[in-house]
């Protein structure tokens, strides 16, 4: 499926009525800590959880393993596993942890040897839908698991109604008008910290879809270090010019924060290094505004991908990585 399929096909997956394979039983009000393990597209969803309720106790692991968790923490300690595959290694190592140390355990996943491990424990699963998007697309259907999953009933019937504000043509159009700016350039997103998870998954789009080198920081942070990289010496003044400040502004941030990127591009401009914005609509909910940024995101990678004449879905090299990988003994 083309990535302009799945884009179009994105509002409705915050329809999507989840169902168990094995219901969860364990109490919201008895979890301390949620821990939700996943690599690339499969962690995705839970940033933008913690973006949209930050007082969930949920951690969100892209590693190997576990953390230490205390012998009285256990019985109120949640690990979810999620791997859009069902074959990410390091998600089925902390399954394997989590089951040797019987920590009660959870699975979001469209199948594989995830689906069939966790069947093997008898554990609540949710399976995807397997609809042939990339796992980075599935930002609707994780959040509407994981909501489930955490027994988060409020947040689960408002991430449906987030879905009925989507727009899809608006964004590709604007998407298709940044993508000339983007040309060329290797984009560094730069957000406030309550919307880190907005800028990372701009920058893993750009990557990913357009096959490009992208960055992304946060405001306040970059102003106290980052931004020095930008007064250029001679070695350092060719690359800069290659460089594209994006900043993704939201009239619900601190003022602070905004006067700070205003000024930012105030220096850049004086410099001569181009920069742009993209805005989170104010008129959308919180969470709808964050998706429609990332849908223009998508799009402008996908037409950037389209003028190099790069696949915009599937992603070679890390294939090509996985399997040199899956021939080196653990």
């Amino acid at each position: 499926m083309s990535m302009r399929e799945q884009i179009s096909l994105m509002p409705a997956q915050f329809h999507w009525e989840p169902t168990y394979e094995r219901e969860n039983k364990l109490s919201k009000d008895s979890l301390q800590n949620v821990f939700l393990c996943g690599m690339g597209g499969s962690h995705l969803g839970a940033d933008l959880l913690l973006r949209e309720a930050p007082a969930l106790p949920l951690t969100v692991r892209h590693e190997y393993s576990l953390p230490i968790i205390p012998e009285e923490q256990l019985a109120h300690t949640l690990v979810i596993v999620s791997s859009y595959s069902g074959e990410t290694e390091e998600a089925l190592d902390v399954l394997h942890t989590a089951l040797q140390e019987n920590i009660p355990c959870a699975a979001i996943t469209s199948g594989g040897t995830l689906l069939a491990q966790a069947r093997d424990a008898g554990i609540p699963t949710i399976i995807f839908p397997k609809d042939g998007v990339e796992p980075r697309m599935t930002l609707g259907y994780a959040l509407r698991a994981l909501t489930k999953l955490l027994n988060e009933e409020e947040l689960f019937v408002n991430i449906k109604k987030s879905g009925e504000e989507l727009s899809t043509d608006t964004r590709e159009k604007e998407g298709a008008s940044l993508a000339d700016i983007f040309a060329h350039k290797i984009p560094v997103f730069y957000t406030s910290t309550r919307n880190v998870a907005v800028g990372y998954i701009l920058k893993i789009t750009l990557n990913e879809t357009a096959k490009i080198p992208a960055f992304a920081n946060t405001i306040p942070e970059a102003c106290h270090n980052e931004l020095s990289g930008y007064d250029a010496v001679a070695s350092s003044k060719e690359i800069i010019h290659t460089l594209l400040p994006v900043f993704v502004t939201d009239e619900k941030d601190h003022p602070r924060i905004r006067a700070r990127m205003r000024l930012m591009r105030e220096i850049f401009t004086k410099r001569e290094i181009s920069s742009c914005e993209m805005a989170i609509a104010p008129q959308l909910s919180s969470l709808a505004g964050a998706i429609e940024v990332i849908q223009t995101g998508t799009s402008v990678a996908v037409e950037l991908a389209k003028r190099d004449g790069v696949p915009d879905a599937h992603t070679p090299i890390i294939d090509d990585f996985k399997q040199r990988l899956a021939k080196i003994p653990w």
